[in-house]
């Protein structure tokens, strides 16, 4: 509406656009008051386009002034705030770079731990195949004894036997 507006201004068909002036417009133009008889004329000199883009302007111009006063508000309200939120934006950071530390840190403490066992879980296998094979040992070493013993029971009741015969029974009362 607005460029519609203007454009018709440029071309000499605004709202108040006079070629021929009548009678009776002389009289009603002296009438006016003295803004109306301003506008009119300042219409007809063509320069009532350039008075609405200048109202627009200054429009604009408070509108952009209540929006940086809004700002300076805003800003003067989040001032004493940005020391405190630059604090904790510095700890919120130095937080993210401990918690970083110690992810490493705490891996690298598992990663000793991990291979400290690894190492003993190694040691105590190599204990235990150990002791297995002594075991083994232990439990040959064991059967053979057991056998000669064994062995030697038999022989030795071998020999009681015929002994029985020859020797006297031994009494047991004193």
């Amino acid at each position: 509406m607005k460029d519609i507006n203007e454009l018709l201004a440029q071309s000499g068909l605004s709202e108040r656009t006079y070629t021929i002036l009548g009678q009776g417009l002389v009289d009603a133009s002296l009438a006016l008051k003295a803004d109306d008889r301003r506008r009119l004329f300042e219409e007809a000199a063509g320069i009532g386009l350039y008075r609405s883009r200048r109202e627009e302007a200054l429009r604009r111009l408070e509108a952009t002034q209540r929006n940086l006063d809004r700002v300076l508000d805003i800003l003067a309200e989040l001032e004493p705030r940005l020391k405190s939120l630059e604090r904790q934006a510095a700890r919120a950071h130095e937080y993210s770079q401990v918690q970083a530390d110690l992810r490493v840190l705490l891996l690298e403490w598992y990663g000793f731990h991990w291979h400290h066992a690894q190492r003993e879980l190694t040691e105590v296998f190599e204990l235990s195949r150990s002791q297995e094979a002594k075991l083994e040992e232990v439990r040959q070493s064991y059967q053979n004894v057991r056998q000669n013993f064994a062995a030697f029971r038999d022989r030795l009741k071998r020999l009681a036997r015929p002994a029985e015969f020859l020797a006297p029974p031994i009494s047991t009362t004193a």
